[in-house]
């Protein structure tokens, strides 16, 4: 997707040095253009950021969520917490998560 946006930028001008106010006005409204679609785009992910932590959460006790804000729980009591979640939320497993992201 940022290609997506680096395709959208506007041409650097060759003259550094515009005299013509038009010219100048076109180069800004692009680069405006493509900042705007980015902070869309930013918001978008976000949006669904958050809308899937409130999913996760929804799948998790308060316990839970308490146990997983301790700095001393092990990977395995996280690993079963985080399971339990994703079981809850998405019927799907954190074994099967871990694998859709390291597929060659």
């Amino acid at each position: 997707m940022p290609e997506a946006f680096l395709s959208m930028a506007p041409k650097i001008p060759s003259n550094a040095c515009l005299k013509n106010i038009d010219g100048i006005n076109v180069f800004d409204n692009k680069v405006e253009s493509v900042l705007e679609s980015i902070e869309k785009e930013r918001d978008r992910r976000n949006e669904k950021a958050d809308a899937n932590a409130d999913e996760f959460e929804q799948g998790l006790s308060e316990n839970d969520l308490k146990k997983l804000q301790k700095e001393d729980l092990t990977d395995e009591e996280s690993d079963a917490i985080i399971n339990k979640a994703l079981q809850n939320s998405n019927n799907v497993s954190l074994e099967e998560t871990k694998n859709s992201y390291h597929r060659p």
